[in-house]
């Protein structure tokens, strides 16, 4: 069983984080480092990059990104059109997304592989383009960057393959700037240091130990928001309140809805 802290992952945390990174690192962005990888690399300062790949929610996301907004600190939101678990399109979503925005946060677009399975290159640009501009248009910014969700697209071999390993048999997935936007999995972003929280546990090592390590010079930081709560908890407890909420406000709209047209609610 993996070892991991349930207290690691509440907001309260979050905040003692955020305030380290600010005081410890530069800021920048994923295209600040694509256009001046060699200056940063040269560079006797420290910079990081904080990465959100939003697949379960855009209430935790919106948490964490006015923890980030106190302390100065702005960051990249990616998000996804195939979720099971939220919309951007739904009126909730589309709100707390544009709040993001309006803190100074970069969105960005999170790309599913399996759901389109393995495309050739041709047709892997033409669904980028056509969810990038979809989100660009949907929140009128220019979308600049995306991350590949599940880098691998074949499910039945998800774990076979280390990132190097599938850039050689996907090649097409792992370009440097596709579609007229940055990769986070391009060649770039695999010769800095990386660590993440997916699964709810930190990956590789803990973001305590790379802030207090001078050794890291360049990083890039991927958090995932669901992860992040009030109260500690399993990292499935955490999912499973993110659905109890979401039911529950659904049903306090369609509530509110029948009240407000004045329409009978049948229970």
């Amino acid at each position: 069983m993996i070892d991991t802290n349930f207290n690691d992952f509440t907001f309260k945390e979050y905040n003692i984080i955020i305030k380290k990174i600010s005081e410890s690192f530069n800021i920048i962005n994923h295209l600040d480092l694509y256009y001046n990888f060699d200056h940063f690399h040269s560079s006797d300062r420290r910079y990081l990059i904080l990465r959100h790949d939003v697949d379960f929610s855009v209430d935790r996301a919106l948490e964490i990104a006015k923890i980030e907004a106190k302390y100065g600190v702005f960051s990249t939101y990616f998000f996804l059109f195939h979720s099971d678990f939220y919309n951007i399109f739904e009126k909730d979503s589309f709100n707390k997304i544009r709040q993001i925005i309006k803190m100074g946060h970069e969105i960005a677009l999170r790309f599913d592989t399996i759901f389109y399975g393995v495309l050739d290159e041709i047709i892997l640009e033409k669904m980028l383009i056509f969810e990038r501009d979809i989100l660009s248009n949907l929140f009128n910014v220019e979308i600049k960057v995306f991350s590949l969700h599940n880098p691998n697209p074949d499910i039945h071999n998800y774990n076979k393959y280390t990132l190097d390993e599938l850039s050689k048999l996907y090649p097409q997935y792992f370009k440097d700037f596709i579609a007229g936007m940055v990769n986070t999995y391009g060649s770039i972003f695999r010769k800095i240091d990386y660590i993440s929280d997916s699964n709810g546990f930190w990956r590789y090592r803990h973001i305590n130990e790379i802030i207090y390590d001078e050794k890291v010079k360049i990083i890039q930081v991927l958090i995932h928001p669901e992860w992040w709560v009030k109260y500690p908890a399993s990292p499935r407890k955490r999912v499973s309140n993110i659905l109890k909420y979401r039911s529950k406000r659904i049903m306090k709209d369609y509530d509110n809805f029948l009240k407000l047209i004045k329409r009978e609610n049948i229970r």
